[in-house]
């Protein structure tokens, strides 16, 4: 049987130990924190980027729209061009 000599004994023994055990403890979970942190900002930025290049797809096919339109338009006022030029030279032949 252990008496109380003998226990209070084990216990200053065991003091550093349990001592290095919560700042182990401590430290370890000062370190998972901040990983989760790092990781979370590294899923928000990935997030971040993801939203960034569909909207970067979505102006690039705006402006595709936008320039076969705007080929379209210009080929438009060509005939508009050369329908004037025709009436007008037509115009001018009558007077």
């Amino acid at each position: 049987m252990t008496t109380r000599k003998d226990s209070a004994k084990w216990r200053e023994m065991l003091k550093p130990l349990i001592l290095a055990l919560i700042a182990l403890a401590s430290a370890t979970t000062a370190y998972v924190k901040s990983h989760s942190e790092v990781s979370e900002g590294s899923e928000r930025n990935a997030i971040s980027m993801a939203k960034m290049e569909t909207r970067i797809e979505l102006i690039e096919q705006r402006t595709s729209k936008v320039e076969r339109e705007s080929e379209i338009l210009k080929g438009t006022l060509s005939d508009i061009k050369s329908d004037v030029s025709f009436i007008r030279g037509k115009m001018e032949a009558q007077k």
